[in-house]
């Protein structure tokens, strides 16, 4: 599908060139300009051809979405990760859901962690699926039941070990 740029600033085309007007002095217009294209857009596109533009184009920003939200969980990853954790320079058994039991007893920097955690643990699978399908309350449920299986593996494999 082909997409092109038909509206240019009038400082780029040669005749204003020579006038001596530059495109610099208007930066509002150069950024319109950079981030314009047209879609296949005339009087003998047929129906079939406006649904295959129509359907190019949702595929384009679907994708474009995907991309982004694959971005956005890894940066959010990295920072819960590497940036605003303290570092742990002992290892300790802890019982399970001790953190919901700090919740409740009003221990606001356990709430936050938990909803870090939350966010950390839930695949990225489960969001894409949630992005493309309806069902998303059943996805959501499954991926809780996958975290809570993870933070209790994890208790038992330390209580082992």
């Amino acid at each position: 599908m082909a997409t092109n740029v038909h509206y240019k600033p009038l400082p780029m085309m040669t005749a204003y060139k020579e006038l001596g007007w530059d495109i610099s002095e208007f930066p509002n217009a150069y950024a319109y300009y950079e981030n314009l294209i047209t879609l296949p857009l005339h009087t003998k596109l047929s129906d079939e051809d406006v649904e295959y533009v129509i359907e190019n184009f949702r595929d384009v920003v679907n994708d474009v979405i995907v991309a982004g939200s694959i971005g956005i969980y890894l940066g959010i990853v990295i920072w819960i990760t590497l940036l605003c954790r303290e570092p742990a320079y002992t290892c300790r058994v802890i019982m399970p859901f001790e953190s919901y039991r700090k919740i409740y007893s009003g221990d606001y920097k356990s709430l936050v962690e938990n909803i870090e955690n939350i966010v950390m643990f839930f695949p990225l699978g489960y969001y894409l699926q949630m992005h493309f399908q309806k069902d998303w309350k059943q996805i959501a449920v499954k991926a809780f039941i996958f975290s809570q299986y993870r933070a209790c593996t994890t208790y038992y494999n330390k209580r082992l070990f």
